[in-house]
């Protein structure tokens, strides 16, 4: 009896390592086997695509007498404007541009960013230095929602009102966000 149960037992044992071997075995077998990817978005509709940032490179400074003021609101002493040159709608839809902010006694803000009008989201790339006209790079800038409230109000104009309409934008041309801004007929409209 003692035999018969040694026997199992080395079967059991057999079996099991048997077993174990052949596991082993297949798990070697599909970590070879490479799924097979399709790498054809232009097959896939541009709205399914998720959507990835391009690149923003900083512009030159801007000459701060050469920029294009718009209207925000009456509540405000500060004179906002858009340097004409830096102003572009990247493939990834964002329009960047260069945004000044002037007080009445010649202090001046300056920084380059970035506008979503699908999203209604901004993001600021750079800070400018006006008295040595440098670029100084935002560590990690991040997208935030434009909102009708203080510091935010010029973005809200822009998006609103200048460069966008029902979340999307009014033209890819430059040249045509610039005549909306400096256009009297369409700012006495909103004022």
């Amino acid at each position: 009896m003692r035999n018969v149960s040694r026997l199992g037992s080395r079967l059991k044992r057999s079996s099991l390592a048997v077993l174990i071997a052949l596991l082993g075995l297949c798990a070697v077998a599909l970590a070879q086997v490479k799924p097979e990817v399709h790498n054809d978005d232009e097959n896939i509709p541009d709205a399914e695509k998720p959507w990835q940032e391009s690149a923003a490179n900083l512009p030159p400074y801007p000459d701060l007498n050469a920029t294009r003021s718009f209207y925000v609101s009456p509540a405000t002493t500060l004179d906002f404007a858009i340097d004409p040159a830096s102003l572009s709608v990247g493939k990834d839809e964002v329009i960047r541009y260069t945004l000044v902010i002037k007080s009445s006694s010649g202090a001046a803000n300056v920084s380059f960013e970035g506008l979503r009008c699908s999203t209604e989201e901004y993001k600021v790339y750079a800070y400018g230095y006006v008295r040595n006209k440098k670029w100084s790079p935002v560590k990690n800038p991040q997208w935030k929602p434009v909102t009708e409230v203080g510091a935010n109000r010029p973005h809200a104009a822009l998006i609103g009102e200048y460069f966008c309409a029902q979340s999307t934008r009014v033209s890819d041309d430059p040249k045509v966000l610039l005549k909306r801004l400096s256009d009297t007929q369409f700012q006495l409209r909103r004022r």
